[in-house]
C-alpha cells in the first residue's frame, strides 16, 4: 500500500472583519494556511487543489469529509505549505 500525505480543507464563513476563507491543514506536518474564498470557483476542494498546485503539489485523490470539507491526498512529502495564520 502506498503512503500518502493528507490535507484537510474546510470553509470558514465571513465575520464582521474578515471575508469567507478556506483553511488548508497539512495533517502530516501540522501546519495550516488560510486562503481567500474564490467565488468564481464555489468549491473549497477545487480552490485548495488550485492553490496547492501553484506550490508544486499535485493532488492525486480527493475525499469528502462528511460536513467538514475535504481530504486531499498527494505523494509529495517535501513541498511545504506556507503558514499564513487564521
Amino acid at each position: 500500500m502506498k503512503n500518502m500525505r493528507a490535507f484537510k480543507v474546510v470553509y470558514k464563513g465571513p465575520t464582521n472583519t474578515r471575508g469567507s476563507r478556506v483553511i488548508i491543514t497539512d495533517l502530516r506536518f501540522k501546519v495550516k494556511t488560510v486562503i481567500s474564498y474564490n467565488y468564481e470557483m464555489n468549491d473549497v476542494g477545487d480552490m485548495a487543489e488550485v492553490w496547492l498546485k501553484k506550490l508544486g503539489i499535485t493532488i492525486k485523490y480527493q475525499a469528502e469529509n462528511a460536513n467538514e470539507g475535504y481530504i486531499l491526498l498527494t505523494d509529495d512529502f517535501t513541498t511545504q505549505i506556507i503558514r499564513i495564520g487564521e
